[in-house]
């Protein structure tokens, strides 16, 4: 309306209307990658339920006994990021979880006179 009553120019208003087009286009990627990741969260939300879910099930104990060598290494590898022996505990780091103080004798070993750690933290 102000370019029609001669209030702006056509230059100003050119410019002032591909800087809103601009504001638009930036404000609508921001919307579809915030509705994206929204997605994505909901459905690894999901995901992780349905593993909990899984692993609640499942007897670790059972198919430990009923695996082979390999089946066991398997299972390790999978499950265990690493091992860090100290001279008073075990440091037990699973994948995508913080290390566990594991005392030695709570893994069937001697513990050490050092030994200050007595179940899994």
């Amino acid at each position: 309306m102000l370019h029609l009553d001669d209030q702006i120019s056509a230059d100003q208003f050119g410019e002032q209307q591909a800087r809103i087009t601009k504001e638009i286009e930036n404000l609508e990627y921001e919307t579809t990658n915030a509705v994206e990741a929204q997605l994505q969260a909901g459905d690894l939300s999901q995901r992780f339920e349905d593993v909990a879910e899984l692993l609640t099930s499942l007897n670790v104990s059972d198919l430990w006994e009923h695996a082979d060598e390999s089946e066991r290494r398997t299972l390790l590898d999978e499950l265990l990021q690493d091992v860090t022996v100290h001279p008073d505990r075990l440091a037990v780091t699973l994948h995508g979880a913080p290390a566990l103080n594991v005392a030695f004798s709570e893994v069937g070993l001697e513990d050490s006179e050092l030994s200050g750690v007595g179940g899994g933290t």
